[in-house]
């Protein structure tokens, strides 16, 4: 019988990090970030209690990489200069909607973290403050962009519809991570797309995008 082929110092590395990340995001859907303890995520992870302490040196720090790395990076929508400015907002909407269909487990568990934020520790609150604010200037941008391509409406203000559109978002997602029917959130992205398509579109017909 072959021997089992050991793995590498880094891929041991990367499944316990992927390991620690979804026993995290598991914990969080189900509790809230402030409920859920290091030696809870180690143990559905499967290690000793002490592997998030070794590894990150706390939970705030592993939050802050399984953010960085799995949800900001990905979320993190550049301005695509093959796009009009409405097919750009639009991108940041799709991105949402592929995101909540490939890995809705922990998107839901980072809007339950962000959430929390609002009596969360100081730090916690301003990383949440700080990302929403990145979103609202993605969206400020592209609607900017679209005001001058032509693509979307002379006459809106493009800092107050990126702050409805954000606002809107927000509002999505609270109903989804608090709806006990577990009621999909895709077909209401869907609609929502459809609605800001419409109300931004400097024509009547938004069958281009």
């Amino acid at each position: 019988m072959a021997e089992p082929v050991r793995r590498t110092q880094r891929e041991r590395v990367e499944a316990s990090t992927r390991l620690l990340a979804e026993a995290t995001v598991s914990l969080i859907a189900e509790r809230g970030f402030a409920a859920t303890t290091t030696a809870e995520i180690c143990k559905r992870a499967g290690y000793s209690r002490a592997m998030v302490h070794a590894r990150y040196g706390s939970k705030d720090a592993l939050l802050d990489s399984i953010l960085t790395t799995h949800y900001e990076e990905r979320m993190d929508i550049a301005p695509d200069p093959a796009l009009n400015g409405l097919q750009q907002v639009l991108a940041r909407i799709d991105a949402f909607s592929e995101f909540a269909a490939e890995d809705g487990e922990f998107l839901r568990a980072v809007f339950v973290l962000q959430f929390e934020a609002t009596r969360g520790t100081a730090e916690l609150r301003q990383r949440v403050a700080t990302w929403v604010d990145r979103e609202r200037q993605g969206f400020i941008h592209a609607i900017q962009n679209g005001v001058d391509d032509g693509s979307i409406r002379a006459d809106l203000h493009a800092i107050h519809e990126a702050t409805d559109l954000i606002a809107s978002g927000i509002g999505i997602a609270y109903l989804w991570v608090t709806d006990a029917t577990d009621t999909p959130i895709g077909p209401t992205l869907g609609r929502w797309r459809s609605r800001v398509a419409s109300r931004l579109h400097s024509r009547p017909s938004v069958d281009e995008v």
